[in-house]
């Protein structure tokens, strides 16, 4: 062990190695995209305005019963992820959780959708129906939502983060993988109430279930498999397809 982390510290790479060399590239791109999805999967601004949602969709528990239902939900999930993950593997635990929170926030984008037809003055008594019959869809959708994001998007992406890096440059890159990712979040965050009175609630949610749907495929065609992998597997992986290419 003494002299692994000898050899790390002498090769050490700097932010520049690790931008200019091929083989640090792929992983970084990846990681980088995953932690992308994982924030336009929308998940900073929902918990943020779990109350508002629930409010604005009319469901009959409160606001805030709901919000802790959605935590103890999260909690859970969390845990059976962890549980999972080195049985059924990172790649297919990615995909099922963008999956699940791209159909239940396009329930919730036509849930939101009557609705808001209905303020509208069209003349339907749509909205006023789904309220009274539908008033659970919001809660239900959401809880499945949060199970998706925690199942896969919710930590698998800073697992990969530690996988797919050499020792050497790990520390450059998760420091830049980081900071994408704040980035990322403060930006969603920000824009997201303003999105949401511009264009209305039910456009916001098919929005970001597009990009679950797009984590989804970039998921199951670009994302390496690691488990069972040991660091030099991985590491020989994006070496030799920095050779191929």
């Amino acid at each position: 062990m003494q002299q692994e982390w000898e050899e790390v510290v002498r090769n050490k790479a700097s932010l520049r190695d690790l931008l200019m060399k091929p083989q640090h590239l792929r992983p970084l791109f990846i990681t980088v995209c995953v932690m992308v999805f994982m924030q336009t999967s929308g998940i900073m601004p929902v918990l943020s305005n779990l109350s508002v949602i629930f409010k604005a969709a009319g469901s009959s528990l409160s606001p805030n019963t709901s919000a802790m239902l959605v935590g103890v939900v999260q909690v859970l999930a969390s845990v059976t992820s962890a549980l999972l993950v080195d049985h059924t593997g990172r790649k297919v635990l990615l995909v099922l959780s963008a999956s699940i929170m791209s159909l239940t926030l396009v329930v919730l984008g036509i849930y939101f959708a009557l609705i808001e037809g209905d303020e509208g003055g069209g003349g339907s008594r749509s909205g006023e129906w789904v309220e009274e019959h539908l008033s659970w869809l919001p809660l239900t959708s959401l809880i499945i939502y949060f199970i998706g994001f925690c199942l896969g998007f919710g930590t698998i992406p800073w697992l990969l983060m530690s996988e797919l890096f050499s020792p050497a440059v790990r520390d450059a890159a998760s420091g830049l993988v980081i900071m994408v990712n704040w980035i990322v979040s403060f930006g969603i965050t920000f824009v997201f109430q303003s999105l949401q009175d511009s264009v209305g609630a039910s456009w916001v949610f098919l929005i970001l279930a597009g990009f679950c749907l797009l984590a989804a495929i970039f998921s199951a065609l670009v994302v390496p498999e690691t488990k069972g992998l040991t660091l030099q597997q991985v590491s020989a992986l994006f070496t030799a397809t920095s050779s191929e290419a």
